[in-house]
């Protein structure tokens, strides 16, 4: 059989496994590879059973630690390389990060550990740190399987990359897998295998393990940010970003002859300072557009496509159209231009168009379903008093607010809704057109008035001429409300 191609792989694996490990002399404390076996998301779980199938069937060495556990603590063995072998420690180790600061781990995932000293590698205490990033065709914020960095199905010439011509396989080896030139069989490197337990080793803690069964295994699109955003993002399509008003890709690119594709400009929306902007974003990547494509693994799960035909212009970029949920605090934008709701404000606004071309602060959320909920009142308020000085800033009124040019609406806690204009202005229901005015009957003093309200005394004109009834009212017509 052919393995000349495999034997290569396999002293490039060799060559990596052989840095995983401290050096010689190194100082501690120092980073090693560990792999996730299993993942303590509830301590409230862990009882003299549990602790015995950790310590009997995983081999865990400092179960001590395991009784008094924290939350995201995990059990974890050294990927097998230089002074890792089979007859590693299984360990528990504790989050590196304090409780404030949660970062996923998922079984199989490969993590960075710290010790303090060279003992405690072997039956004391060590930390994990994070999760170890690689290269783009196997990085995944869903599920990242480090042993495909070696997988020759990744791996072709540059030509068949950029041609399209790679046939990766979405598998989860044990090693360095290649295919054998004369017979097309797949099969791993000896003596690459970073798990003890054969060819399946991550099959197995992919379907079987507590941290497997808590998991979403789902296609994720990747998010581009800008070199100057802060992303947080969520393992199952969910971001956070402190950055700058943005309602798609990164820029506009254009071909250089010799730097090929660059940065033509930045969109517009974004031009300038004084964009900043946070977003919280929930399920993007819902047109094909910015989905990304996605593959069938091993495993009968869909999960992102990392090959290089996979990647797709846009995928994962913002989209304010179409992201299923999403929430963000501006201090300058277009609000009805970019949310494209332009034409709906200025229907709903006839006597009064909103003008955003030259941007303003705004706070934005859209979704399908809006919930409310207080305990005791909701206000919403407008401040038409407010003024500013001639640099822009907003006046302080300290407390002298002139009230008269506010408006609101606030629902109490005892189930009233009030709707109050400012002196000047009307409630208008049924749209900025309503121009009747209804005649109505007096109750009396209302304020404090427990509903429902009892039918009043019948209207009557003023000529004797009944509209309801005859009891000597002649009804009266409303200063602030008009009625469509």
């Amino acid at each position: 059989m052919h393995r000349h191609v495999a034997e290569g792989r396999a002293d490039q694996v060799l060559e990596r496994r052989a840095k995983y490990g401290p050096p010689d002399g190194a100082a501690f404390p120092t980073f090693l590879r560990f792999i996730i076996l299993e993942v303590i998301s509830d301590p409230t779980v862990i009882d003299s059973a549990k602790l015995a199938h950790w310590e009997h069937d995983l081999g865990v060495s400092n179960t001590k630690y395991a009784a008094v556990a924290p939350r995201n603590s995990i059990i974890a063995r050294r990927a097998m390389g230089q002074d890792a072998g089979a007859s590693e420690k299984v360990m528990v180790l504790y989050p590196f990060f304090p409780s404030h600061l949660a970062l996923p781990a998922k079984a199989g995932e490969h993590v960075w550990a710290m010790f303090e000293h060279p003992d405690a590698k072997v039956n004391e205490l060590g930390y994990w740190f994070c999760r170890i990033v690689q290269p783009s065709f196997v990085e995944d914020v869903n599920y990242t399987h480090a042993d495909r960095q070696f997988d020759g199905s990744f791996l072709p010439g540059l030509s068949d990359i950029f041609e399209g011509k790679a046939n990766p396989r979405y598998e989860f080896p044990n090693g360095a897998v290649d295919t054998d030139t004369g017979t097309g069989e797949r099969y791993t490197a000896g003596g690459t295998t970073s798990l003890p337990d054969g060819a399946k080793a991550y099959d197995r803690l992919l379907q079987d393990t507590d941290a497997a069964k808590t998991t979403q295994f789902e296609p994720v699109p990747r998010f581009r940010k800008r070199p100057a955003d802060v992303a947080f993002e969520g393992s199952n399509n969910t971001l956070i970003v402190l950055g700058t008003d943005r309602t798609g890709p990164i820029a506009s690119y254009t071909t250089d002859p010799s730097q090929g594709q660059v940065p033509a400009a930045v969109p517009e929306d974004a031009v300038g300072p004084g964009t900043g902007a946070v977003g919280v974003i929930a399920g993007r990547g819902q047109t094909p557009v910015t989905a990304g494509k996605s593959e069938q693994n091993s495993l009968g799960r869909s999960e992102l496509g990392k090959a290089r035909p996979d990647l797709v212009a846009k995928e994962g970029d913002i989209d304010l159209v179409n992201d299923r949920s999403s929430a963000f605090v501006y201090q300058k934008t277009k609000p009805d231009t970019n949310y494209k709701i332009s034409a709906v404000v200025k229907a709903h606004t006839s006597t009064s168009p909103i003008d955003d071309s030259n941007g303003e602060a705004a706070i934005v959320i859209k979704t399908d379903k809006v919930r409310f909920v207080a305990r005791q009142d909701v206000v919403i308020l407008v401040n038409g008093a407010s003024e500013k000085n001639p640099d822009g800033t907003v006046k302080d009124p300290g407390d002298n607010i002139d009230v008269s040019k506010c408006a609101s609406i606030v629902i109490r806690a005892n189930g009233d809704i009030v709707f109050t204009p400012s002196s000047t202005g009307l409630i208008r229901l049924g749209g900025d057109d309503a121009t009747l005015s209804p005649l109505c009957t007096r109750v009396g003093n209302t304020p404090g008035m427990a509903g429902p309200v009892q039918p009043p005394s019948p209207i009557i004109d003023s000529m004797g001429g009944s509209q309801g009834g005859s009891d000597g009212l002649n009804g009266t017509f409303p200063t602030r409300v008009l009625l469509k």
